[in-house]
């Protein structure tokens, strides 16, 4: 498939402030590809709405604060206990 090139997004391009797979996920598909602190919002937002990731993923709880945590992890605790009965053995709250 050919796309054009539009000036702008030669300009970024030609400048470095892009690189060409950004520009090309530009054309294809009219977004920018998300930074780091895109995707890491996203994960945080998808974690919030589903806490028991916490449980399983303790590196999960690098994206959240310790407040953040206070909130979540009893959640979280419960929805697995909820699920699965009992927290798993080797489970080490972070709030410890």
């Amino acid at each position: 498939m050919v796309y054009e090139l539009p000036n702008e997004l030669f300009a970024l391009l030609e400048s470095g402030e892009r690189t060409e797979l950004e520009v090309l996920n530009k054309l294809q598909t009219d977004r920018w590809p998300p930074t780091e602190e895109g995707k890491k919002a996203s994960e945080k937002r998808f974690i919030e709405e589903s806490p028991t990731s916490l449980i399983d993923l303790p590196e999960t709880t690098e994206l959240f604060i310790k407040e953040e945590l206070e909130r979540l992890i009893p959640i979280a605790e419960q929805m697995w206990i909820d699920w699965r009965g009992k927290l798993p053995d080797d489970y080490v709250s972070p709030l410890k």
